[in-house]
């Protein structure tokens, strides 16, 4: 994707899990993958929460994965929620679900009409 420190030939393939700009961003996607996961009718705030904090570099990429893990929490994520599938074979199927119903994009952001990539936006 844009902005990436290097291609992915396969973000599925055995072994850790990758992302594409780092292991905090890798942290942050497996929070929000987790509570979309296990709690969808409340994960939405605390992803909108702990995607501002990049935003507002309250989080920026090379922070530790425990400064990552605060922010959830101060963003309203359960800890139980974060000690149950962040740390566990659970929080491999969730981020890795979540990937996988991307769907193909050429970059970010996009926009999904009928769940389809809109490839001109000047036809909003």
């Amino acid at each position: 994707g844009l902005g990436a420190h290097e291609g992915l030939e396969d973000c599925y393939g055995p072994g850790q899990l990758r992302c594409q700009h780092g292991p905090t961003e890798c942290a942050a996607n497996r929070v929000e993958a987790c509570a979309k996961v296990h709690a969808p009718s409340t994960y939405w705030e605390s992803s909108k929460c702990i995607e501002r904090a990049f935003y507002t570099g309250t989080l920026k990429n090379g922070d530790s994965e425990e400064q990552v893990l605060k922010q959830a929490k101060a963003c309203g994520v359960d800890p139980g929620l974060l000690a149950s599938c962040y740390g566990s074979a659970a929080g491999n199927q969730a981020i890795e679900d979540m990937a996988k119903a991307t769907p193909p994009h050429p970059g970010v952001p996009y926009v999904l009409v009928n769940n389809m990539p809109l490839q001109n936006t000047s036809e909003l």
